[in-house]
């Protein structure tokens, strides 16, 4: 390049850096501010409990009242719900009268009967003491207690034969039932 040509770009680019600061001014870019949506996540899950209990009556039958609400901290052995004790209390009623009707064989046959005619009404008697423990699984304290009241009462009723041997022998069955568990 000739010095010529060196001077006039040299002039050109002073000129020109010169002019640079007139003329309009460009407007500043405005600040927008906006919050950012936020981040949301679509997943498939499962959702585990830290733990848990599994809860079983002693019956079957149709729960009658909840005692306990959702979320509620319980103790144990704290009773959760109620069952219907409806069909139970009949159970109950159809042993007692099962064995109030075995015992009134026993006592028209033990009167003159011979020996296996009484034995076949032990048997029957054994029997419905046996329908009636099944039954005790599902009966409360109290109806167990009311059962041996009334049966205690019809045992010192007068005409009682309670002191024969052959009703001993039936008597001290009943007797291990009632000192055990029940």
């Amino acid at each position: 390049m000739s010095g010529r040509s060196l001077l006039v770009l040299a002039l050109s680019t002073v000129l020109l850096a010169g002019c640079a600061g007139f003329g309009p001014q460009p407007e500043p870019t405005p600040v927008v501010e906006f919050e950012p949506e936020p981040i949301q996540i679509v997943a498939d899950a499962r959702v585990l409990p830290a733990r848990s209990a599994e809860l079983r009556f002693r019956n079957n039958g149709v729960i009658a009242e909840i005692l306990v609400v959702e979320g509620e901290e319980v103790a144990a052995d704290q009773p959760l719900a109620r069952l219907d004790s409806r069909e139970l209390e009949l159970a109950v009623a159809r042993a007692r009268s099962d064995i109030e009707q075995a015992e009134a064989r026993y006592e028209q046959v033990a009167q003159g009967a011979t020996p296996e005619e009484i034995a076949a009404a032990a048997a029957a008697v054994e029997q419905a003491e046996a329908i009636a423990r099944q039954t005790r699984g599902g009966v409360t304290a109290q109806d167990i207690t009311a059962a041996r009241a009334e049966l205690a009462e019809a045992r010192a009723a007068p005409g009682s034969t309670e002191r024969r041997p052959a009703q001993r022998r039936v008597g001290s069955g009943r007797s291990r039932d009632q000192s055990g568990p029940g």
